[in-house]
Order: structure tokens, then sequence, then C-alpha cells
């Protein structure tokens, strides 16, 4: 066979592999869909995926709008426009669930090409995948599952653009990376960017790591380095300017009352403040009572004394410190997403150590501990701000996770050459000390593999689960209120924080519930409160609103008028619906609340009415 026949022969194996490593890639993804679909309940995480959703198709506020406070308004364009098209699709579920099977597609790809380059450099004398087939387990069962079965708007964007980074690795690590792949990169990281900007700076930690080993390992020339800055330069600038266009556009829209109050809110609610009791000055500073206290604290801003000035002023003063890190620390290890998701990491970390270790790789070692370092500066930064909630944690763990790995398997992958030096040139001392070693590689890999896996699994079943959470009963509830609010459209309904979970995105109306909202909330003064106000011919919605026929309570508290005013205000201290009857009652003492109608039980409409 000639030279030529042999080079052709080699390229037709190496696309056969592609080909297989393509194939073994999308059944290893369907199946982790498929696991989903049949077996979990398909919720969101929270909420606020829920409001996205419902923003974009126009439930919210009866007109279909892209510029949700969360995600970019490049992305929420497109959306509306598909909503438009087709709203009887729930398009936001659909791209959430695309570019996470696009995430764990590349992850898993890019894991299995340096798996399987590994194997075939070292034929027979590869020392087994244990390690290889250990994190393609471990990765599908602990991340791929949980974010499949609870879609969040976080931890989307966090595995595509993982997937990315993968990528991006086993391309540089294969030394396959030119300029415009360069560019490609920055093309496909575009959709993190827009899906949650906060999660692409994380992101964008990891890949600037990759970036710099994938430099390290391969380029050395000058001209190089000129290349890889002006991609960084060009990448940098990119951002910037989509991040940029969107805070102007979105800060127009919503105005400056919108962005101070929302920055105030952040302050105030988002962590540890003095109460009522303990500091009662502060509050009356600003002219708060215990029902304006009680009101704040559960999420109810119809108090015109709810101000951005106000609750800035409170929050500077407020003597409580954030959360002390040992106690965020002691948190984390109750909630058993946080704790699994831990100790899986550790163990991760732990097996890739030993691989890059017993291999000798010293500058995968570096590399590693730079991983482990910056993961560790990110998680101590979230504890340090006082506030480490799963689905950002999961957010720095998950591309750690990835990187480490393969680094480990990059390390296995560079002993090919001291492996095929075993017969040549060690003594048989020597290559029986060095097989020595590989077995308690092996061996303690396979251990910390095996735990990890252990976690992983039950990590999983959290989420697999979930339907004994989220069951039929409060899907039927959500869609009972909704329907309610459909058919009584000459009402409008100010709603309780808490009324609905609103996780089920099944839950798809083509009819709005623009006479409604809630009393509080993150979107509170921006532009869809306005259009909503304006909609139902109000300019603002103070304790005079609440006077008029045409406006209710909904509430899945009860309010019990028949008790004394002695115990109306008793219960005044932890109850918000009580604390706001007694706040009307002082500036109205004429009306009085009474129930108007019942949903169904347990979710009460109330209504004010003049006293004869």
């Amino acid at each position: 066979m000639t030279q030529a026949n042999n080079t052709n022969h080699a390229k037709d194996v190496s696309m056969e592999i592609q080909r297989q490593i393509i194939i073994v890639s999308c059944v290893i993804t369907l199946v982790d869909f498929f696991i989903c679909y049949r077996h979990s309940y398909m919720v969101y995480m929270t909420n606020d995926d829920a409001g996205i959703q419902n923003l974009l198709n126009g439930f919210t506020s009866g007109a279909n709008d892209p510029a949700h406070q969360f995600i970019s308004i490049f992305l929420g364009f497109p959306l509306t426009w598909l909503y438009e098209l087709m709203p009887k699709i729930q398009w936001w579920f659909i791209y959430s669930q695309f570019l996470m099977l696009v995430g764990i597609f590349l992850i898993n790809y890019s894991f299995l090409c340096i798996a399987i380059h590994c194997s075939v450099k070292k034929g027979k004398k590869c020392w087994g995948n244990v390690f290889e087939v250990g994190i393609i387990l471990v990765f599908n069962i602990a991340f791929s599952i949980p974010s499949i079965a609870s879609t969040s708007f976080t931890v989307v964007p966090a595995l595509y653009g993982t997937g990315i980074a993968a990528l991006l690795f086993y391309s540089g690590y294969m030394g396959r990376i030119n300029n415009r792949f360069l560019l490609l990169m920055l093309v496909l990281f575009l959709p993190v960017l827009f899906h949650r900007k906060n999660t692409a700076y994380v992101v964008l930690c990891y890949l600037f790591l990759v970036c710099l080993y994938v430099f390290v390992k391969r380029e050395k020339s000058r001209k190089s380095i000129w290349t890889w800055a002006i991609c960084v330069l060009i990448s940098v600038a990119t951002i910037i300017a989509f991040v940029g266009l969107d805070t102007i556009y979105k800060n127009q829209l919503n105005g400056y009352e919108f962005a101070e109050f929302n920055k105030a809110r952040a302050e105030l609610l988002d962590h540890p403040r003095d109460s009522y009791d303990e500091h009662p000055e502060i509050y009356e500073a600003v002219g708060w009572n215990r029902d304006s206290y009680v009101m704040v604290s559960q999420w109810c801003f119809i108090d015109e004394l709810c101000n951005a000035k106000n609750m800035h002023y409170i929050a500077a003063n407020s003597q409580s410190e954030l959360a002390k890190p040992s106690e965020i620390i002691k948190g984390m290890i109750v909630d058993t997403r946080e704790r699994y998701i831990l100790i899986l990491s550790g163990f991760i970390s732990l097996a890739s150590i030993i691989i890059i270790i017993v291999y000798a790789n010293k500058q995968n070692l570096l590399f590693s501990l730079i991983n482990i370092a910056g993961t560790l500066i990110l998680i101590g930064y979230q504890i340090m701000m006082g506030r480490v909630l799963y689905r950002s944690l999961i957010v720095v763990l998950l591309p750690a996770f990835v990187f480490e790995s393969l680094l480990g398997f990059a390390s296995k992958n560079d002993a090919s050459r001291r492996m095929a030096k075993i017969d040549n040139t060690m003594s048989i001392s020597d290559r029986d000390a060095y097989i020595g070693r590989l077995k308690f590689c092996s061996v303690m890999t396979g251990v910390a593999l095996f735990l990890a896996l252990h976690f992983a699994i039950l990590q999983a079943n959290n989420f697999i689960n979930i339907k004994e959470i989220c069951t039929d009963k409060y899907e039927d509830n959500d869609d009972t209120v909704n329907q309610y609010l459909i058919t009584h459209k000459n009402g409008f309904y100010v709603m309780q924080i808490g009324i609905k979970a609103n996780v089920n995105p099944r839950l798809l109306y083509t009819e709005d519930i623009s006479n409604s909202f809630y009393w509080g909330g993150s979107d509170y003064y921006s532009h869809v409160r306005k259009r909503v106000l304006r909609k139902n011919g109000m300019e603002k919605l103070d304790d005079e609103s609440f006077l008029q026929d045409n406006v209710y309570i909904i509430s899945g508290e009860r309010y019990d008028s028949s008790i004394n005013d002695a115990e109306k205000e008793e219960l005044a201290k932890n109850s918000c619906l009580y604390a706001f009857c007694h706040y009307m009652k002082q500036l109205h003492p004429e009306y009085e609340m009474i129930l108007a109608d019942a949903i169904y039980e347990g979710m009460n409409v109330y209504h004010f009415v003049e006293n004869k």
C-alpha cells in the first residue's frame, strides 16, 4: 500500500470514528431527555421562567413584550415574533430545552473525542477507561438530568456555555483552531449572553481559562499571540456593545424610577436587616410603622412611603450584618441539592488530580489548581454576599467540573509516549513500579468515581421525583386562578405574592390576564406595570385604588372580619393581609374589607366596601 493510500485510509478511519462519536453523543443526550420526559414532571425551577414566558407571549400585559429584565432584548425580540406567529407553542420552554440539548451534546462529544483519541493512540497499552466512563456517567446523571427536569434561566445558559467551552478545549487540544473558529466560538457564545448575562460572566471566566490553556499548550509564535489578543479584544468589545445596548434600551423603557427602586429593593430584601422589633427607630425615621414593615417584608409595595429613598435609608442604617460564612456553609450542607453537588464535585476533583499526578503532567496540574482556586473564589464571593442558591452554585460548579474532567482526560492522553516507552527504555523493575502506580491510580479513581456516582444518583433523584412536590393539585390550582381572571374581565385583581407557583410550562393561554398583577415583585414600576395600569384606566396603584368598585384582592390568606380590632392588630404583626387591612383602616376608617368570592378552597377574593 502506497503512502498516499495509507494517508487516505487513516483519514477514512478518522472520519468513521468521528461519525461513531457523534452518534453515541446524540444517543446519550437523547437518553437524558427521554428519562426526564418519561419519569420527571418537567417544571421550571422557579417562577422567574414563567414570568419571562408570560411576558413574551403576552399573557401578563396583553401584548407580546421582548423587554424582560432578566433576558436580553436580542433574545426577547425573536421569541416574541415566534409567539406572535404561533401563539399556541411554548417557545420559551422549547428554546431553553434546545439550548440544553446542544450544550449536553457538545460536552458529551468533547469527552468522547478525547477519550477515544486516547484509546486509539495507545491501543492495548491504554490502562482502561474507568475514569472517562465514570465522568461521562456522573455528568449526565448529576448535571444533565436535573437541568432538563427542572429548567432554570440561570442554569440553561451555563449548560450551553460549558458545551462551547468544552468544544473549544477539544479543538484547541487537537490543534484545530484558527481565526475563523475563534470568531465562530464568539458567535456561539452570544446566546449565553442574551439568556442571562450574570451567568455569561461566570462562563466567561472558564472560557478564558480554556483559551489560556490552549494557547500555552499549542501556540508559540509572536503572530499567534497577536491573533489571540485581537480575538479577545473583539470578544470583549462585542459583549460590552450588546450589554450596553440592552441596558440603554431597558433604562429608557422602564425609566429611572424602576432602576432605583429595584436596586433599593434588592438591598433591603435580599439580605439580612434589622426587624421592626429590634430597631423601630430606623423605620419610624422614614415614616414606616409596623404595618409598613410587615407589608414590605412580604413584598407588598402599595404604601407610597415604600420608595427607593426610604428603602436605601433602612438598608444603610440597619445594624444586621450579612450572614456569617459558617452559617451559610451550614445552610448549604442542610440543603440536599447543594450538599450533593458539592460533595460530588469534590470527589471528581480528587479523581482528576490523582490522574494528573500519576501521569506526571505538571502543566495540567497547574491549570487544575487554577481551576479549583478560581472556583473556590467564585463560591466564596457568593458566600460573602450572603446569598448562595443552588441555581447560582451550579453555574460555577458545572464548568469547573467539565474543565477539571477534560484536564484528566488530556493527562491520560499526553502520557501515550511514556506508555510506549515502557517496553523500550524501562527496566523490568521500573516497568513493574509504573504499572503498580497505574493500578493504584485506577483503584483510587474508581473509588472516587463510585462515591461521586452515588451522590449523582441522589442528586438526580431529587429532580426526577419533583412530581411529588409539584403535583397535579397545584397545577389545577394555578389553572383555576388563571381561568378565573380570564372569565372576570370586568374586575381588576391585585394578587398577593405567592398566589401561583407558575412552574408548569404546560399552562399556556392564548388569552391574557392584563386585568391583574401582584401587589409587589421585582418588576414593580416597570413599563409592564405601567401598561397594565393604563389598560385598566388607572395612573397608579395606591390605597385609594382599592376603594373603587371594580378593584379586588386575591389572597391565599383567610381574613375574618368578625373578630375584634385587637385580634386583627395582633394578627397584623405577621400576616401581610391583616397588616394591609390595618393600614387601609388607618387611612380609610369608613371602609372595611369583605369576602367577595372564593376561587377554590383556600384562595379568596376580597373587596373594600363602605360601612353602612
